[in-house]
């Protein structure tokens, strides 16, 4: 089911949509950094325990250790948390991140954001106002459907785009 909207309302709901997913990215990246660094320090913390008891707790001994891990734990907040929350992708990137948790999809969302960054022709206009209008549609089959950013229509016969061509249906086969 085709959903045509105008042009400026296409365009707000895609915006709005890439903004909610590119959010909840962020949200994830910095929980998974977060973990990751709190897991590193844990870490460091049970091997300066098995190097006390096996060296002792000399003054130079504790320096060292605390000198370690203070440096390994700003290290691991820099690679894994500062790092990724730094990056700013693309609206294809988002619409990537998307299509991959979310398959039914069925590249919807990256034909929108794709068909927006072609210069602007006679017709894409309507096009794009297509593609937007699907990729933001509700699906009446999902239960989350009503929330707002629900699921997009599943247009039957689409394939999903895979590197290799494997289950694509050739031009013109009619097969679905």
């Amino acid at each position: 089911m085709a959903t045509t909207l105008p042009l400026g309302s296409a365009d707000r709901e895609l915006d709005d949509s890439l903004r909610r997913v590119r959010a909840r990215r962020r949200w994830r990246v910095g929980l998974h950094g977060a973990s990751t660094v709190l897991a590193t320090a844990i870490a460091l913390l049970l091997v300066a325990a098995a190097i006390f008891a096996w060296i002792g707790h000399g003054t130079t001994m504790v320096m060292m250790v605390r000198l370690v891990a203070i440096v390994t734990v700003a290290l691991a907040a820099w690679w894994w948390l500062v790092r990724p929350l730094r990056e700013h992708p693309t609206d294809a990137q988002i619409a990537h991140f998307l299509e991959d948790r979310e398959p039914s999809l069925d590249a919807a969302v990256l034909s929108a954001v794709d068909v927006r960054a072609l210069p602007a022709t006679s017709g894409t206009h309507a096009l794009d106002g297509t593609l937007a209008g699907e990729a933001t549609a509700p699906d009446p089959d999902r239960a989350d459907s009503g929330a707002p950013g629900g699921a997009p229509d599943a247009t039957p016969g689409r394939r999903r785009r895979s590197g290799n061509g494997a289950g694509r249906t050739p031009p013109g086969s009619g097969a679905r």
